[in-house]
């Protein structure tokens, strides 16, 4: 097995690749429509982690770069989103394998912020924090203040998480 690792700007993506990420992120989140149109979930990430099998495209993960508030003051993330791998492929330790390559390589972050399942990505160092959110709520187009379930963190540097609300200053990713 020929697996390998792919990191691109998002604004690098050509019409194939386009269409590869597409089909796998319709394949693996198949009420999202969203997919059907963009290669994105409400934003545009700055970068994208491929996992390959030979040539065919087996997983992917995107990095948003962000600045969020909190009451010690503005912090550096990078915010995960659209961590998938092929429904063959699964249960291998790869999404693992590829939030190990993001994090090799996001090292000026104060945080890798997602929301997911804890039972799948505890093992990659992330873990629930119960912090009040800002966010902005596309589908009732308001700002919203309230925790999210899900809400996981993993330190990449020395920074303490903080207590207290959290400002997102957009959208979830």
């Amino acid at each position: 097995m020929g697996i390998g690792f792919e990191e691109i700007e998002d604004s690098l993506v050509g019409p194939e690749l386009d269409r590869e990420l597409r089909e796998l992120l319709v394949l693996c989140f198949p009420a999202t429509t969203q997919f059907l149109e963009h290669r994105h979930f409400l934003e545009p990430p700055a970068h994208r982690w491929l996992l390959r099998d030979q040539s065919q495209l087996i997983g992917h993960v995107c990095l948003h770069r962000k600045f969020i508030g909190s009451a010690q003051g503005e912090l550096k993330i990078g915010g995960i989103a659209e961590v998938c791998i092929h429904p063959d492929h699964r249960g291998r330790g790869l999404v693992r394998l590829m939030l190990n390559e993001l994090h090799q390589w996001d090292k000026n972050s104060d945080f890798q912020m997602l929301f997911g399942d804890e039972r799948v990505y505890r093992s990659s160092g992330y873990r629930t924090v119960h912090n009040p959110l800002r966010y902005f709520d596309t589908t009732h187009q308001i700002w919203d203040y309230k925790p999210l379930a899900g809400t996981m963190i993993r330190p990449a540097n020395k920074t303490n998480w903080p207590d207290g609300p959290i400002d997102l200053r957009g959208p979830v990713f």
